[in-house]
């Protein structure tokens, strides 16, 4: 296992963004993507907190008000899986900023599919994903060899991490993309269990969000602070 390029945020000679270096954060108002708001609010970026629910993310930001971090962060709401939300946020964005820094999104054929990174492209995760789908209305997702435990949770994350591959190679030299797995995080989703805290999180969520340019990798699935293969229960 490779060992990750891992920077310390809080040492001011790694620093290489200002207040005018910006975040976007989906799916802010609580847990892992809150507590990574704050903390790149305390590291002196500027935040876009985004939320399904307007009231919810109003009450995120006011809530980081009260530690005196209102002064660089906005709410803007953003539902990513409506296309229509989408576009008024990118409207919004563009009316507001130049440009942004960061953006924070056992079947062993189906798989393989999808770790042959050479041929994977967008039509190949929609057919795993359309081939699930299809098993799941069937009632045969088991059979098939499709996770046992969070089923829906772990086919989802393996598209979505097989997408932020084609996107690296389609965007390389332009934009770094890569994807971050926390670990079993105390959150709401985890009914409060884990190993570590969503501050904890957010904190290695920072560190290789803000490695300096000359250091920062594209393409790569971290876990903690090391980078691996693409990983799925799948």
């Amino acid at each position: 296992m490779q060992q990750a390029p891992i920077c310390n945020p809080t040492t001011t000679t790694a620093r290489w963004w200002s207040k005018d270096s910006i975040a976007i954060v989906t799916g802010a108002n609580k847990g892992i993507g809150y507590a990574l708001v704050k903390r790149f609010a305390q590291l002196g970026l500027t935040v876009v907190l985004t939320s399904r629910d307007p009231s919810k993310g109003v009450k995120a930001v006011d809530s980081l008000k009260v530690l005196g971090l209102d002064g660089n962060i906005c709410f803007c709401q953003l539902d990513i899986s409506d296309q229509a939300s989408v576009r008024s946020f990118v409207s919004w964005f563009r009316s507001k900023f130049d440009a942004f820094d960061i953006l924070k999104l056992k079947n062993t054929k189906m798989k393989a599919i999808l770790g042959d990174e050479k041929r994977l492209s967008e039509d190949r995760i929609d057919m795993v994903v359309g081939v699930f789908l299809q098993d799941v209305k069937d009632g045969r997702w088991e059979r098939q060899g499709w996770p046992d435990i969070w089923t829906d949770y772990s086919v989802s994350k393996l598209a979505l991490n097989a997408y932020s591959r084609v996107l690296a190679r389609r965007y390389e030299g332009l934009v770094s993309v890569n994807c971050f797995c926390p670990g079993f995080t105390q959150t709401a989703m985890t009914d409060g269990q884990g190993k570590h805290s969503a501050d904890d999180a957010a904190e290695m969520a920072a560190s290789l969000a803000l490695l300096s340019p000359s250091r920062l990798t594209t393409g790569k699935f971290y876990t903690g602070s090391t980078t691996r293969g693409m990983h799925s229960k799948l």
